[in-house]
């Protein structure tokens, strides 16, 4: 449901302006790249939330 919502309200392409205008899609790029505190950023993107989740039902 949350992808068909997403591509009637954006008819069908995808978020705009997020750097090359020629492709619409490359403001995502870096997400992931760092590496803070030696760890990589996709691994920081998930312990966070979890650590908040965990901390917000507890």
């Amino acid at each position: 449901m949350a992808r068909t919502t997403a591509l009637l309200s954006s008819d069908g392409t995808t978020y705009p302006d997020l750097g090359d205008r020629d492709t619409h899609n490359t403001g995502f790029d870096r997400l992931g790249q760092g590496r803070p505190l030696g760890l990589p950023g996709a691994v920081w993107i998930t312990i966070v939330p979890a650590a908040l989740v965990t901390v917000l039902l507890r």
